[in-house]
This record gives C-alpha cells, structure tokens and sequence, in this order.
C-alpha cells in the first residue's frame, strides 16, 4: 500500500517558516506534520525548496524540518534566501563548502533540542550528506537513522587531494581529517545508513562503497536518473523514504 497520499498532500507553501537563532548562528527552515521527525538538508547552491515536491507527502506520516542553509556564510550570517531557484540539479559534488560540517552539524543539533526533538532521522543530498556524516559521528546517541543522497562522504584517503583553485579547501580537509580520527578511535556510524545515488553520473567510486568505510550498517542502490536526485527522481525517492524512516511499518 502507497504510504503517501498524494490527493491531500499539504503543500510545501503551507509549513510554518521560523528562524532560529542561537551563540551567533543564524538558522531559517521550515515545519510541519507530526510522528517521528525527520530533518531534511539541501546541499551547495541549493535552498530548501529542494524538497518542495515531496515534504508535503512526507509530512503525512512524519514532523518534517526542513532548513535553508547558507554553506557559504559564518556561523553568525547563516540564514539562507528562501526564494525558489528554477532548478537544484548539479553534477556530483564532492568537496564541502566554505562552512565547515562540524559547526553547521551542531547548529542542526542545537536546533532539534529547541524544537524538542531529541531523537531524529536525517535524509541529505549532496553537502548536506556531509552534514549528516558529522552528526551522526558527533551525536550518535541522538540520530535514528541516515539517508544520503548523490555524494560520498569526507574520508581521510583523500585529505590531500583539493582543488587547487577551490578557496573551501581547508573546511574540507578539517572535515577529512575529524574522519580520520573517529576512524582511529574505531567510530563508525552507528545507525542504518541508506546511499542512493544517480545512475547516469560518472562516479569515480561507487558511493555506497565509500559509505561502508565509514558507517558498520549501510544499504542502497543507483536510481535510474541523472544527479540531484529528490529532483529528477521524486516518487522513486518517496518510496525509498517510505520504506527506510517509517519506522512504524517496520
């Protein structure tokens, strides 16, 4: 049975919109549903209009937080533009963006704790797969369980290995090298993680491949579409959503 009901979906225009500030970071996002909460991140150059064609069916079955995140900011500029972009599809990125994961993993923590959620599953495309990695590294205890969408994570193999002309280096080698010292201390994630990933995208490495790496309990597959999945691949995305966070029909 579709767990969705597309007939009366709410629409993503009708969430309640909030901002959100704290210790000088600056976070805008979005709410709506209830049952287990789930927080939704875009990645670079995207908005949380992303997400646009499918919180609304999700928010039938969970609390959907979705954020707008400015990965180019500080910690005390971070409040993204909500206007919607025409389009969100990018090639496979694999660098992170000027704003490090760890700090924007512990502004989604914080934020979570004042919405009174103190336990939550994520779903991330590109960098906000990054972001995901961290909190499920940094707050384990806290997250159920990670979908990550058209990205590999931050592994310590390739910390050496930046864009010479790409100026958000640093951050992504921090980030490489916090991999690699959860790696040296045996931690892995913990919760179930599930990789999808684009078939018509040429993947130096399979993504799920380099999932295992770092998390003990990994699952996924390609989805025939091109890159930025919750785009080109909406009700193939649902379904596999369906499946993976509702943990009620498990």
């Amino acid at each position: 049975m579709d767990l969705f009901e597309d007939t009366n979906a709410m629409r993503f225009a009708d969430f309640t919109d909030f901002e959100w500030t704290t210790g000088g970071a600056s976070m805008r996002g979005y709410r709506a549903g209830e049952g287990p909460p789930l927080l939704l991140l875009h990645g670079h150059a995207q908005t949380a209009q992303l997400w646009e064609s499918i919180a609304g069916r999700l928010a039938e079955r969970h609390a959907i937080v979705v954020l707008d995140i400015d990965f180019e900011g500080t910690r005390a500029t971070r409040a993204a533009a909500s206007a919607p972009h025409e389009s969100h599809a990018s090639v496979p990125r694999h660098g992170a963006s000027s704003q490090g994961a760890r700090d924007i993993a512990a502004d989604c923590a914080a934020l979570m704790d004042a919405l009174g959620f103190a336990q939550f599953m994520i779903c991330g495309h590109d960098t906000g797969a990054r972001v995901a990695q961290r909190l499920a590294l940094d707050y384990g205890g806290r997250i159920d369980r990670i979908m990550v969408l058209d990205t590999a994570p931050a592994l310590p193999a390739d910390a050496d290995r930046l864009v010479e002309s790409d100026d958000r280096g640093d951050p992504e080698r921090d980030e490489r090298e916090r991999t690699r010292a959860n790696l040296e201390r045996g931690q892995k994630i913990a919760c179930p993680v599930r990789v999808l990933w684009a078939a018509r995208a040429d993947w130096p490495i399979v993504p799920i491949e380099s999932w295992k790496q770092i998390a003990r309990d990994t699952s996924g597959r390609a989805l025939e579409c091109e890159p930025c999945i919750p785009e080109r691949a909406p009700d193939a995305l649902l379904d596999e959503m369906s499946r993976f966070f509702d943990t009620r029909a498990c």
